[in-house]
């Protein structure tokens, strides 16, 4: 799936690229046309009305509502709207050649039309301190190209870039914990039944965890008959568990259920494809993945699903202690202490700690643990997990990298103000989810 296009001065937008795909799909209007980038299940019908419904009222929320995870660009005869998704998933670029705005989908394919060379500071960051979200800003891996904040709508006219947030994903600490669950089930229940409707030939992965578990029943629902596979490699254990995967197939006979053989060209780094946009850290660990895909094209699946991301939808991560006080606070640091065999005075006192530091408090930390490249002595799990992020690591960068990027994380520090940000817990699960978005 790739978008590229230009918009000159007055002239009507010029598509450069278009790689159609299932990921890609296009709708056009008398006076303006959609391409929709990404997991968007709404009939091309409803896509048709919501561009008429932009065209009348402009409004980027005419595109919102529908079940997946996509961005949207429009294109109308002297300019050019942008949408990206709300967590970044399917991520669009902008960059300007003397009074030409470029835009697509790939930073990777606007660097060679504008001939951009990588950006330095976001592959130090990217490398050092991937979770510390914010850092960047608009930067991408290529100088010169901008990425478009998640949840951001961009207007392109007359020479013009205007950049507002649209669909900006936040936490909302009005819903309670029941409606939470109630809205998270709807929520998987739309994602898998629209895969479901529109697959062909459905497949799903079953590893023994609750995530994978999980979409496959939900999936099954729909299913009359649904594939499911299990990586096994006896030689190297992986995180599959074939022991749970057995007895939760053995709770649905409608599951085929299919051990997937390992070998040791499935290990990490043995395979590294070369991709032509921005690195995951997790390409060099998808042997696995790889072999359960190439299993389930074998029996002529057309779509697949995996449990990837669930732990962090489900789980919050240790840094939600700075947000709590008294009596809670210390019968959840207790609770940890025992799971991870700490002390729970210490795993308090690295809470207190966090809590007491505001964004730009931390971002100047950070600052000072790249420059310093590690901290000395061994590093303790409540150190490394209740904070606004994992403690860098930048001891391997060469000093003169490990200053470059310090004194850009100091300078980012001073801009915030003390009271910018949101809760530690929220701002780590926000952090983590976008990461988890890259991933996929």
């Amino acid at each position: 799936m790739r978008f590229s296009g230009r918009l000159s001065g007055h002239a009507a937008p010029e598509v450069i690229e278009r790689v159609d795909s299932a990921e890609l799909r296009v709708v056009r209007g008398s006076t303006a046309s959609a391409i929709a980038m990404g997991h968007c299940f709404a009939s091309r019908p409803a896509l048709e009305e919501c561009l008429r419904d932009f065209v009348s009222t402009g409004s980027a929320k005419c595109f919102s509502g529908w079940p997946g995870c996509y961005s949207v660009a429009v294109l109308q005869p002297r300019c050019v709207t942008l949408i990206a998704d709300p967590v970044g998933q399917f991520p669009l670029y902008l960059a300007r050649v003397g009074a030409d705005v470029m835009f697509g989908s790939s930073a990777a394919a606007l660097a060679a039309i504008v001939h951009a060379i990588p950006d330095q500071i976001t592959l130090l960051a990217t490398l050092t301190c991937p979770e510390a979200h914010g850092l960047l800003g608009t930067r991408s891996v290529f100088d010169g190209i901008e990425r478009l904040p998640e949840g951001h709508v961009a207007r392109l006219a007359n020479g013009r870039v205007d950049v507002e947030p649209c669909l900006e994903f936040q936490a909302d600490s009005r819903i309670s914990f029941a409606d939470a669950a109630a809205i998270l089930r709807l929520s998987l229940t739309r994602a898998v039944d629209s895969r479901v409707t529109s697959a062909k030939s459905l497949t799903a992965d079953l590893s023994g965890g609750i995530d994978s578990t999980s979409l496959a029943f939900l999936a099954r629902r729909k299913s009359a008959r649904l594939p499911v596979f299990t990586y096994v490699n006896n030689n190297r254990p992986v995180v599959d568990d074939v022991d749970q995967a057995v007895r939760a197939v053995k709770l649905d006979t409608g599951l085929d259920h299919h051990l997937v053989a390992g070998s040791d060209d499935d290990l990490p780094y043995r395979s590294i494809d070369v991709v032509d946009d921005e690195p995951h850290s997790s390409a060099v660990a998808t042997g696995s993945m790889k072999a359960r895909l190439n299993a389930a094209a074998k029996l002529g699946s057309d779509l697949h699903l995996v449990g990837e991301g669930g732990d962090v939808v489900l789980t919050a991560p240790a840094a939600y202690l700075a947000d709590l006080k008294g009596q809670r606070l210390w019968r959840h640091c207790l609770g940890w202490a025992r799971m991870r065999n700490r002390s729970p005075l210490a795993v308090l006192a690295r809470t207190r700690a966090v809590s007491g530091q505001n964004l730009r408090e931390a971002f100047a930390d950070l600052a000072d643990g790249i420059a310093r490249g590690r901290a000395p002595g061994e590093l303790s799990w409540e150190e490394d997990n209740i904070g606004y992020w994992t403690v860098p690591r930048a001891d391997w960068l060469t000093g003169p990298a490990r200053r470059t990027l310090a004194e850009y994380v100091h300078g980012h520090a001073a801009g915030l103000g003390e009271t910018d940000g949101k809760p530690v817990g929220d701002f780590v699960t926000s952090a983590r989810l976008r990461s988890q978005a890259r991933t996929q």
